[in-house]
Parts: C-alpha cells; sequence; structure tokens
C-alpha cells in the first residue's frame, strides 16, 4: 500500500521500527536519533482525519511486495497493484533566514544551517543559527526559508538548546499551512506573545528541530 500521508498511532511506531531495522542507526547514528525523536514528539501534535491516512505494507509476499530493502533510502515494495512508497533518508541542506518584522538589516551569522529529511510528505529538518550581530531590523521574529510549503497541518518546532537570549525563557516556532516562514513563540504562550527584536541579542545562539507535512 502506497505511503500517501502520514501513519498515525500505532502505525508511527512501525515507521519507527522499520527505522529501527533499517543501516541507518548504524551508518548515521545522529541522524537517526534525530529522526526518531521528532517522530515521536509529533505523534501527540499532529493529527490527520483517520480515513485519509494509510500503512506501510511490511508483509513480505512473492513478487517484491512489502519492504524490498532495508538500508539508507528504505524501498517499501509495490504492495497491492501498482501502488509504491520512498522513504528518503537522505538529509539535504538549506538555509534559514532570520527576519524582524520582515526585515534583515545588518544581521550576520557565525553559523546560518540547516537539513531536512523526508520521508514521503513527512518533512524533518534540524539547523542552528548563531548570530554575531541582530541588526537593526525590528518587529516579529521569524525563520524563513522552510524547504517546503507546510500542508494539512501547521509545522510544530522546538529548540532544544539556546543561549544568549534576552527577556526571555524557552521558546518554539509554529509554522501555517500555505507558508514556509516559522514564527517563533515563548514556550506554551498563544501567538499575541511571539517573540520580537527585542528577544534576541548580538549574541544569540539556538538549534532546532521539527517536523510538518508538505
Amino acid at each position: 500500500m502506497a505511503v500517501n500521508s502520514l501513519p498515525t498511532g500505532s502505525n508511527l511506531e512501525r515507521l519507527i521500527a522499520v527505522l529501527a531495522q533499517s543501516k541507518v542507526q548504524s551508518t548515521n547514528p545522529a541522524l537517526y536519533q534525530v529522526i526518531n525523536g521528532l517522530i515521536k514528539q509529533s505523534q501527540q501534535q499532529i493529527n490527520l482525519v483517520q480515513g485519509n491516512a494509510e500503512t506501510i505494507d511490511n508483509t513480505i509476499v512473492t513478487g517484491g511486495g512489502g519492504i524490498q530493502e532495508l538500508t539508507g533510502e528504505v524501498l517499501a515494495g509495490p504492495g497491492t497493484g501498482s501502488q509504491a512508497a520512498t522513504i528518503n533518508l537522505t538529509a539535504v541542506s538549506w538555509t534559514p533566514v532570520l527576519k524582524f518584522g520582515g526585515g534583515t538589516t545588518g544581521i550576520t551569522y557565525g553559523v546560518q544551517s540547516a537539513t531536512r529529511v523526508v520521508i514521503d510528505i513527512l518533512v524533518l529538518v534540524l539547523g542552528r543559527i548563531t548570530l554575531t550581530s541582530k541588526g537593526s531590523s525590528t518587529g516579529a521574529a521569524t525563520l524563513t526559508g522552510l524547504p517546503f510549503t507546510v500542508a494539512i497541518q501547521p509545522g510544530v518546532f522546538f529548540m532544544p538548546f539556546f543561549a544568549n537570549m534576552a527577556s526571555m525563557k524557552a521558546f518554539t516556532g509554529k509554522a501555517d499551512v500555505g507558508g514556509t516562514i516559522m514564527g517563533l513563540y515563548q514556550d506554551g504562550a498563544t501567538d499575541s506573545l511571539a517573540l520580537d527584536d527585542t528577544n534576541f541579542t548580538n549574541t544569540t545562539d539556538f538549534i532546532f528541530g521539527g517536523i510538518f507535512l508538505k
């Protein structure tokens, strides 16, 4: 059966089990931990209509159905008819851009990097921003340049590490459906408590991870 949308509930556990059997865990343990952690964290955060969810057929049958290859790229076999699904675990680089009020005047970076991994329509991202100057732009803080447009449900993001922030504690991110922009918010707060330029310093440093559907 093709994977046309994110499996939910116990099927997410099946996806984790497939990853555990693949070579990803041994060849790239850091990537494996990121993917595994993001999938688990998102079980409670992304809700799909059950009728739209399909699962991976992992029953090996004559003719190549089910899981055909457990490597860095896990290929789900044709299953019923000519349907097929591919889980491509290749990490691809992209560039996140921090903006204040939509502007980037004077912002400079020591580190400005991110990677993404795509599993059918599921996108996992991990990146880091380290400022050497926050510049002179003012207004709401956003992280732009997500590698795909968010679809079906808002994207969810977390910051497991941050340093040299001002006037705040932990923060999280959200990307609305139809966009490629991550809004930044005080942890657990409403949209009215979005971060802005005053929450950042010239040496702010943070790592982010997240998950969304494309």
